[in-house]
């Protein structure tokens, strides 16, 4: 069961003085979707990422989309390393870029 949308950075504040890790780093996120994810909204939040991200990919194998499926790819791993969806900009690309790939054959015939 995860902390709640963007409650997490308590915890992970707790854990950094808990290590004793360099005060410069309090108040950095996870800097992994996923992990974010798995934190904030459990098991979950995790496998409703999972399986949208699964039927956009399943969508661009059956009509071989392949700048769908570029940027899909894209996104798996940019994820492990950045909490791109997490932010404003992050979210609007997704959701803006993955309408309109997976819409235009409609309007393109």
């Amino acid at each position: 069961m995860g902390s709640g949308l963007n409650n997490s950075q308590d915890n992970l504040n707790e854990k950094y003085k808990e290590y004793n890790f360099y005060p410069g780093f309090l108040n950095y996120n996870y800097h992994n979707q996923y992990m974010q994810i798995f934190a904030e909204l459990g098991v979950v939040g995790l496998c409703l990422l999972l399986l949208i991200i699964l039927f956009i990919f399943k969508e661009a194998i059956i009509y071989k989309d392949y700048f769908l499926l570029s940027f899909i790819i894209l996104i798996l791993v940019v994820s492990f390393t950045e909490s791109f969806l997490w932010r404003q900009r992050g979210m609007v690309f997704f959701i803006t870029v993955s309408l309109l790939l997976t819409k235009r054959e409609q309007y393109i015939n």
